[in-house]
């Protein structure tokens, strides 16, 4: 459960703040690792941010675990390989933007930082859905009955 809280936190909160700040921001991080033409950036940036905050939330209340932790593991390796992309190919970057406009991450410690994340999504896909988890909740056949009416009795 705490491998959930973890990630699920760290992505909420990342979605977040770049959800709060101006879209411009953060396809401007996206634009200096020239991997997608700039074009692309805008609609990237609207992207990963939305996809952050769903995820980071879906997993923090253990909903599709397995699925959101699958996600969010494939998101932190792409976010790996275009830092490593970047060391590779000279590039310096102010800002990784994983944390929005301001972050001040360095590549290189952002790629052990996205690689200790990837360690602990693991944990969170293992063994996430097991405690205080809705997907336990929801295949342990515990979830509320909803009444519709139809199966009232007359009195």
């Amino acid at each position: 459960m705490a491998a959930r809280l973890i990630i699920g936190g760290v992505f909420l909160y990342s979605g977040f703040l770049k959800l709060t700040a101006p879209p411009e921001e953060f396809a401007a991080a996206i634009e200096a690792y020239r991997i997608i033409p700039p074009s692309m950036a805008i609609w990237a940036a609207h992207a990963v941010s939305w996809s952050e905050l769903y995820l980071g939330m879906f997993l923090v209340a253990g909903f599709f675990t397995k699925l959101c932790s699958m996600a969010l593991g494939s998101m932190l390796a792409v976010f790996i390989f275009a830092l490593a992309s970047t060391l590779l190919r000279n590039i310096k970057l102010l800002d990784c933007g994983c944390f929005g406009s301001g972050g001040g991450r360095t590549a290189p410690f952002a790629i052990l930082e996205d690689i200790v994340l990837l360690l602990i999504t693991a944990l969170a896909f293992l063994y996430g859905h097991k405690l205080l988890a809705v997907d336990k909740w929801i295949h342990a056949g515990d979830a509320p009955k909803i009444n519709d009416g139809s199966s009232l009795q007359e009195k």
